[in-house]
């Protein structure tokens, strides 16, 4: 990692938990790359910061809704307050923190992030 180009924001993302348990968070954290916190099925939940950013993908799993997808939602308010707390605490941290929600986490990305704006304003 010593050759990656300087100034540009780095971020690793693992789906198979055993990365989790390698030197591989310890690595990142020294080259201050980012490990990618994901809400994604078979994972746990991470929720340490392994640089001055936080990159968090909410993913979800494509096989809860039905083809096309149009009506079906799921409540992810519970989870989405977990990550809110999370990142308020990234944030007093004086990290930045990025997010990314796909369609398969609650149905719906536009209303995926209006959920999570309006937890953050507790409403």
């Amino acid at each position: 990692m010593t050759t990656l180009p300087k100034g540009v924001g780095y971020a690793v993302e693992v789906r198979h938990r055993s990365w989790l348990g390698s030197d591989l968070p310890a690595l990142l954290r020294e080259h201050g790359v980012a490990l990618t916190l994901i809400d994604y099925p078979r994972m746990p939940r991470m929720d340490d910061a392994t640089a001055d950013f936080v990159y968090i993908r909410w993913l979800g799993d494509r096989r809860e809704f039905p083809s096309g997808h149009t009506h079906a939602r799921r409540d992810r308010a519970d989870d989405l307050k977990w990550w809110s707390e999370r990142v308020d605490r990234f944030l007093s941290e004086r990290r930045e923190v990025f997010a990314y929600e796909n369609n398969h986490y609650q149905n719906h990305s536009p209303s995926t992030l209006e959920r999570f704006l309006e937890i953050r304003r507790g409403i």
